[in-house]
């Protein structure tokens, strides 16, 4: 069996890791065979836990997402409000911490 190695690229980690305090959330998906990946960005944390367990989508996915796709949450960075540089260190760091 052929090993399959997929790359993500760092910015696309980036973009999908959000402030703590934004409520919303960023995710990777990635196809079920790892032959692909897509960001799903930004994603309302209400919505991502599901409002309710019975009301998903049709498909079967999260949020709508693409059906047998497997869906990766990025965790969040600390926002600094005081410093833009350091608020932008914090999510490379985070970002780093994804990937």
């Amino acid at each position: 069996m052929e090993k399959r190695v997929l790359n993500i690229r760092l910015s696309n980690i980036f973009r999908a890791t959000l402030a703590e305090d934004c409520g919303n959330e960023g995710y990777i998906g990635i196809a079920s065979d790892g032959s692909a990946y897509h960001v799903v960005v930004s994603v309302d944390r209400q919505l991502a836990r599901g409002l309710s367990p019975m009301a998903k989508p049709s498909n079967g996915t999260p949020f709508g997402g693409y059906k047998g796709w497997h869906y990766f949450c990025c965790l969040t960075h600390r926002n600094d409000k005081q410093s833009h540089a350091r608020a932008r260190q914090y999510r490379i760091e985070r970002a780093r911490e994804n990937a």
